[in-house]
């Protein structure tokens, strides 16, 4: 009886969207995010992000019910915390009309300690200089600021890796400009779901996750395969992230 009134309104059991827990502190950030680049030329702006693969890993994806218009509702979306996993770590970054190199980045050694728990294994700042800052990242920027005819500004996340003072220091040295990010918000970062596409081509590649070097040659493959189409769908599309950011008053977005 319960089933019924429930389906007769309208609710069915779908598959809740993953999205990171938004607190009311980072709800203003991204209201105030939004309204700071109501006029922002996405032109000039590139988006960089690291990406972590599992060997052995497969998507699951827990249903909720809700009605059809309730899919980003806060109750209705499955929320994601940041962890830290044994993995291969990615690094690339796109721009509109854009894709630049992927490269497999070289983590921390991990670590057990006394009370034998894991340690380590992320990516340090200064692993961040050397791999990104100087090498694929500004040879991307000055290609796309050459063709443009733009002086490029850079989005990254808040990794610690991104953070930190000797990273921000070559950044100003190597006179890359930033384009600030709030927290929590891979909605506004349009190479995220890139990297969602990466992953399911990996997944149908066959024996992609028998090992790491498997999923590395995977992982080339999958982000050769996107076009720059597929990464217009994304890039082109901020303006409208934007309007869905002041329309949620800095909550969760259909994005």
């Amino acid at each position: 009886m319960v089933r019924k009134v429930a389906y007769d309104a309208g609710y069915r059991q779908r598959v809740a969207r993953h999205k990171p827990f938004i607190t009311a502190a980072t709800r203003t950030k991204r209201l105030a995010w939004a309204r700071a680049n109501k006029n922002t030329n996405w032109e000039g702006v590139g988006w960089t992000d690291e990406a972590h693969i599992e060997t052995g890993e497969r998507p699951s994806h827990p249903c909720v019910t809700r009605k059809p218009d309730e899919a980003h509702l806060t109750k209705s979306v499955a929320p994601t915390f940041q962890s830290g996993r044994e993995s291969i770590s990615l690094w690339s970054c796109v721009a509109i009309d854009y894709k630049g190199p992927i490269i497999r980045l070289k983590t921390s050694p991990i670590t057990v300690n006394a009370k034998g728990q894991k340690q380590g294994g992320g990516l340090t700042a200064q692993g961040y200089i050397d791999q990104v800052l100087l090498g694929p990242l500004p040879k991307f920027l000055k290609k796309v600021s050459y063709s443009k005819g733009l002086d490029m500004r850079v989005v990254e996340d808040g990794a610690a890796a991104h953070r930190a003072k000797v990273t921000q220091a070559a950044q100003e040295k190597l006179g890359i400009r930033q384009l600030p990010h709030p927290p929590s918000s891979p909605d506004l970062n349009p190479i995220e779901p890139l990297w969602l596409l990466l992953k399911n081509r990996v997944a149908k590649i066959k024996g992609s996750r028998n090992s790491t070097e498997k999923l590395w040659e995977a992982a080339q493959e999958a982000w050769g395969s996107i076009t720059i189409k597929e990464v217009n769908m994304h890039t082109k599309n901020m303006p409208a992230q934007v309007q869905a950011i002041l329309k949620a008053k800095g909550g969760h977005t259909a994005f």
